[in-house]
């Protein structure tokens, strides 16, 4: 009996090797099996993946963009461009004077306020430049104010300069 029982002993540890062993080559093959998955997932082509992608995925339309065209571009910035030319005013003629333009500009807002009755946040005169080439002195107004509504009020500033005539700056 003895001797039966060291058999039995030795096949049973063999089995529970046995087992191990199994086990051990199914972890084996198991791990093997996942890394093959991930290698084949890995070496999809970019529209398998879009594909698999666009599949999973809902989808929500939307309406085009409106486009903007040269002409368009051209139009707004002809209008701006415009109403910057209506809102100046050029005294021609006007050489040879030497004045302070900033505080004449100042001067001529203050005596229009004065005269008119304008609101004092918002001035009428925006800069008195000289032109580069003829000299002239140009009046430009703020956005509220234009060329005309200068000539129609020349007799307030027209003491503030030496001119032979005015010109509005429109093409």
């Amino acid at each position: 009996m003895n001797l039966s029982a060291a058999n039995q002993l030795a096949i049973a540890e063999s089995a529970s090797q046995s087992t191990t062993a199994i086990t051990t080559i199914a972890a084996v093959k198991n791990v093997e099996k996942q890394s093959k998955t991930a290698a084949k997932s890995a070496s999809k082509s970019y529209a398998q993946v879009a594909v698999a992608d666009s599949q999973e995925q809902n989808w929500q339309l939307v309406q085009n963009k409106k486009k903007t065209t040269a002409t368009n571009k051209a139009t707004n910035t002809k209008s701006a461009a415009v109403s910057y030319r209506e809102k100046r005013l050029i005294l021609l003629k006007s050489k040879n004077q030497e004045i302070d333009l900033m505080k004449v500009r100042n001067q001529i807002n203050q005596e229009l306020e004065k005269q008119l009755k304008l609101a004092a946040n918002k001035p009428v005169l925006a800069a008195i430049t000289k032109s580069q080439i003829q000299q002239n002195i140009v009046l430009t107004t703020t956005d509220n104010y234009n060329a005309d509504f200068l000539i129609q009020h020349e007799k307030i500033w027209s003491k503030f300069f030496k001119y032979a005539t005015t010109h509005k700056d429109f093409i």
